[in-house]
Order: C-alpha cells, then structure tokens, then sequence
C-alpha cells in the first residue's frame, strides 16, 4: 500500500513538472487592444467619504464618467464623449476641474464633449468645439445636462448652487480677443506653434475655431519649446504688418 502511494505521488509529481514546463500560448498586442485600455483621471470624493467619482478614459474614443458609493455596490456610469488628449504642452488639459462633488455630498457635476465621431467631423469642417457640463443627483440618480458651458464650480457656501462659465456669445474666439498693447502675443504665438506640432486627432477638443483650423505641421519644425517672448504695442504691429501680403 504505502508503495503504491509513492508511485502514486511521484506519478503526479511527474505529470505537474511535465504540464508546469509547457509553453504559455502568447498573442502580440494589437492596435485595438492598446486604444481599448483605460485610466482613471480627476477622481473626487465628497466630503462624508460615501462617494468616489472619476473619469474612465480610453486611449482613443468615447470615455465615461464613474460614480460609486463606497459602502455598497450601487454605481452610475455616464458617457461624456472624448475628453482632450493629456499632452503636458501648453493649453493641454482642462482649465479646472471636469469632475467635482459638491461640499454637500448630493450632486456631482462633470465635463460633457463632443462624441469622437462628432468631433472628428467639425474638426474636418472647421467648426469649434463646445464642452458642456452635466450635474447628477447622487439620492435619485438624475442627470441634466447644460451645454456651452467651459467651466463650473459648486458653491461652498451655498452648496445648492453651482456657477458656469459659457462661451462668448459671438464662440470661443471673441472671448480670446488679444490684447492691443502687445503684452500677451508671446504667450499667443507660443500657443500657435504648439498647435500646429500637434495631430489633429490630439488636439483638445475645445480649442478655439481659428487654432483648431490651424494645419498639422510634421518634422518637428514647432517641436523646440522657445520660451515667452516679450512684446509691447509697437512690436505688435510690425508683426501683424509682416502678416499682410
């Protein structure tokens, strides 16, 4: 009996190390698989630490926005189109938060954009790009929706309320009016060049309709950061006069 057993064992043992030295079937990573993954980004929890909320962003195409109860399993999921490509450049990102929980733990407010498909459209038709924002609340699970808005902020002292910031009447490119005297075109013209070393397809979403109208320029021509030069109403002029042919 107690041979038959040692057999027995010293069988299995052969049989694991024998399927333990068998290759693992591997397949490469295809272009789908990389733009399928997803990061989180500007995550917020509220105040009483009941709720997580995030961006669930893919590679390339449509993200989604995740709010969660961390003491029980209820979760709402909202699509939010495709957010701006993070490049660390110049204008990249969001100029504040796309993702907010207000100081009273009830609503969560969040960026909306463009779909990919609709973006890639007005892009090609040189159309601007206007965000939105939508604001949820976390008892019922009710979303409503505003569009044309750039930027919002909840109230800390009346957390009932939240502030938003619209485009400019006339679109986004009478609010970036330059300014006469000269003090802010390096910072501008810095601006152009960053554009204009950016794919299309990378570009963020909510560029202004002239800067988005801007074509790709390869061969990193504009790639070389120069830094801010300083200009004053004079050398302003010289440069628009050099413009005109």
């Amino acid at each position: 009996m107690r041979n038959t057993l040692l057999l027995a064992g010293l069988a299995f043992g052969a049989v694991s190390h024998a399927v333990a030295q068998q290759p693992v079937a591997t397949r490469a990573l295809s272009t789908a698989d990389i733009q399928s993954w997803k990061n989180i980004r500007s995550s917020s929890v509220s105040n009483d630490g009941k709720w997580l909320a995030y961006q669930l962003v893919p590679n390339e195409g449509d993200a989604e926005v995740v709010i969660r109860a961390t003491g029980e399993s209820r979760e709402l999921r909202f699509q939010i189109g495709e957010p701006p490509v993070l490049t660390g450049g110049p204008g990249a990102g969001s100029a504040g938060p796309v993702v907010m929980i207000a100081p009273s733990s009830k609503y969560v407010a969040f960026s909306v954009y463009p779909t990919a498909k609709n973006a890639k459209q007005l892009r090609k038709d040189k159309k601007p790009l206007y965000n939105g924002v939508a604001v949820v609340n976390l008892a019922t699970g009710e979303k409503k929706e505003f569009d044309k808005v750039r930027r919002f902020a909840f109230s800390g002292e009346r957390a009932g309320w939240i502030a938003m910031s619209a485009y400019a009447q006339d679109g986004p490119a009478a609010a970036g009016a330059a300014r006469p005297d000269g003090t802010d075109l390096g910072i501008r013209l810095n601006h152009v060049f960053h554009v204009l070393n950016q794919p299309l397809e990378r570009r963020q979403s909510n560029l202004l309709e002239e800067m988005a109208g801007l074509p790709y320029v390869n061969g990193d021509l504009f790639a070389e950061n120069l830094g801010f030069a300083e200009f004053n109403r004079d050398m302003r002029n010289r440069v628009l006069a050099c413009c005109r042919f």
